[in-house]
């Protein structure tokens, strides 16, 4: 008998009997084949990508932190230069150093999304 397309002939349909099947594995017989490997890789990807967008964020919005603190602090500094009894408002230099944490913080965790990324290249590699 002769195979059209993809179907197998009825001697390689006996043939392809899967006897050996193993948790966790998905054998689709004479089709696609999946196996765990591929299934591990795909959250990991996404996994390191969520953690970059976290930190870009972190990023950005550290910056527009300190953009805001930065100008509510100039801002108390030119009104003591108005009033010198006036005491300096704090507030600014606040908002200033949390800004500066969270750039921090996003940069350590892009950098730490990086290593995840290399890691998951690593793991593609690998049969």
């Amino acid at each position: 008998m002769e195979a059209h397309g993809n179907r197998p002939t009825e001697a390689q349909a006996r043939q392809l009997a899967a006897h050996d099947q193993q948790a966790g594995v998905i054998n689709n017989i004479a089709r696609d084949q999946y196996n765990q490997h591929s299934l591990r890789i795909d959250p990991m990807r996404r996994r390191a990508r969520n953690v970059m967008r976290a930190g870009f964020t972190l990023i950005f919005a550290g910056f527009a932190a300190a953009v805001v603190g930065f100008a509510m602090f100039a801002g108390s500094i030119n009104e003591g230069f108005s009033h010198p009894n006036a005491q300096p408002n704090l507030t600014g230099w606040a908002i200033l150093g949390a800004g500066s944490a969270m750039m921090t913080l996003g940069v350590l965790v892009v950098i730490t999304s990086l290593f995840m990324k290399r890691g998951v290249r690593r793991e593609e590699r690998q049969p």
